[in-house]
């Protein structure tokens, strides 16, 4: 028997137990039966067979396994991230005000590096941590919008109080002659 053959025989013998496991709570009978075909598979492929390649079976038929327990192990997880309660709360967008903010442009290699400055203030009941804004660069000759970005400012500015804050962007291209403008979209707090 050559390597692809014990390969073939591999999954087929992965598509029998499966089919086994699957129908194992209507008999036990079904899973004794499932675990003596999988170590006939064993015994079988661990035979002397002189034009198999081992490595290149056990490579072929545990990468796969390897894999799709790797799938179900990041699915279970993410799921589990998106379903845990998160600790912030929303924050009304009127009880944060927004001052002396600047955009400035730092240039790069074929972009430039956005940095918006200013300083918030906080009339939330919560500590704000997080801020996002939608930036907006507006060409002063077409008034039109050729670039911006969204960015999200990570803070600590306990209620009542004001705190600068700084947010960069490394992917923004301003005109000659431009104009900018900001959007608050969502703030969060703790």
């Amino acid at each position: 028997m050559n390597t692809a053959q014990l390969v073939v025989l591999w999954y087929a013998g992965f598509a029998i137990v499966a089919t086994l496991l699957a129908h194992s709570e209507e008999s036990p009978t079904t899973l004794i039966l499932a675990i003596i075909l999988f170590a006939g598979l064993i015994l079988f492929t661990l035979r002397n067979h002189p034009k198999a390649n081992k490595k290149s079976v056990a490579i072929a038929v545990l990468s796969p396994l390897v894999l799709f327990v790797l799938l179900i192990i990041s699915v279970a997880g993410y799921n589990e991230y998106i379903s845990r309660p998160s600790s912030f709360t929303s924050i009304p967008l009127n009880q944060i005000e927004i001052f002396d903010t600047t955009l400035g442009f730092r240039e790069g290699y074929s972009y430039h590096e956005a940095t918006v400055s200013g300083r918030v203030l906080n009339s939330s009941a919560l500590t704000l941590k997080f801020l996002t804004l939608q930036i907006a660069v507006v060409g002063k000759e077409t008034n039109v919008q050729v670039d911006g970005a969204t960015m999200v400012v990570s803070l600590d500015v306990p209620p009542g109080e004001t705190r600068s804050f700084t947010a960069t962007d490394n992917n923004m291209r301003p005109p000659e002659s431009w104009s900018w403008s900001y959007t608050r979209l969502f703030a969060s707090g703790e």
